[in-house]
């Protein structure tokens, strides 16, 4: 290993992708053999439409006093 901090190589490695004299990795492969994607997605999932129900909400007056009496 050559002892150099991981944000040196880093900051050289982005700037010489960017001037295409490095190819850049779309996928990195880890310890385990599996591929990962380089740079993870920062959107999140849409969140869940809201379902409304049809009907009232309430239950109905001849059940309401059915059960309170």
């Amino acid at each position: 290993m050559c002892k150099v901090n991981q944000s040196t190589v880093y900051r050289i490695r982005r700037g010489l992708e960017e001037s295409g004299e490095v190819m850049q990795c779309i996928t990195v492969v880890g310890r385990d053999g599996i591929e990962q994607p380089r740079r993870k997605s920062k959107t999140k999932p849409a969140p869940k439409p809201v379902v409304e129900r049809d009907g009232p909400t309430t239950t109905p007056a001849g059940l309401r006093t059915a059960l309170t009496t």
